[in-house]
């Protein structure tokens, strides 16, 4: 899977794939900053236009969603987790695909949420794309749990690791899956929880 990329790898490819098939970007930015390895650092200006028809990372609602879909009750023969991944990531497709037909929606890397880690809220919202800003740590949610975690990270509403995950992180056990398509009149968490 692919590995190494924070999220502001993650959304620029989204964007590249989208200019490759004609496709709107969904991300907008002013500048791009690269650090001393050529990765990018920073995006200034990030906006998210989730009304176009383009790729992008998924939601968390739309992550939970599929893989409460696509989990099976055996998840030993899905998922590549601590205890058996043998502390490496594995080629995709090396284990069986879910009830949906998708590959490591859980374990062997987590994946980058197009979402700002807010607070969770147990209620029925129409389009939910999560917090309008920023937390305090500034954190962005990762899903799916790694090769490195245990069950309980692999879990589907688990958001994230041990240590906040911010936009900058980059690790060999995060990665990223595209989405396409709108997301109509999105719904997102106001600062103070409503």
């Amino acid at each position: 899977p692919v590995n190494q990329v924070n999220w502001f790898e993650a959304i620029s490819y989204c964007n590249a794939r989208s200019r490759e098939l004609g496709l709107d970007t969904v991300y907008e930015y002013q500048d791009v900053e690269l650090n001393s390895q050529g990765h990018i650092q920073s995006l200034d200006g990030v906006k998210i236009n989730l009304d176009v028809e383009g790729f992008r990372l998924p939601l968390e609602a739309e992550w939970e969603y599929v893989t409460r879909f696509n989990q099976s009750d055996d998840l030993e023969s899905m998922a590549w987790y601590v205890e058996n991944s043998g502390s490496v990531i594995h080629k995709v497709g090396d284990k069986i695909p879910g009830v949906l037909g998708f590959y490591d929606l859980q374990g062997n890397v987590m994946e980058w949420i197009n979402d700002w880690k807010g607070s969770y809220q147990d209620l029925d919202v129409d389009n939910f794309a999560g917090a309008i800003g920023p937390n305090t740590l500034e954190e962005r949610i990762v899903k799916g749990g790694s090769y490195q975690h245990g069950l309980n990270f692999l879990h589907p509403s688990n958001r994230g690791d041990i240590y906040p995950i911010n936009t900058e992180i980059a690790g060999d056990y995060i990665g990223f899956r595209c989405a396409l398509g709108p997301i109509d009149n999105p719904s997102y968490l106001s600062e103070t929880g409503i």
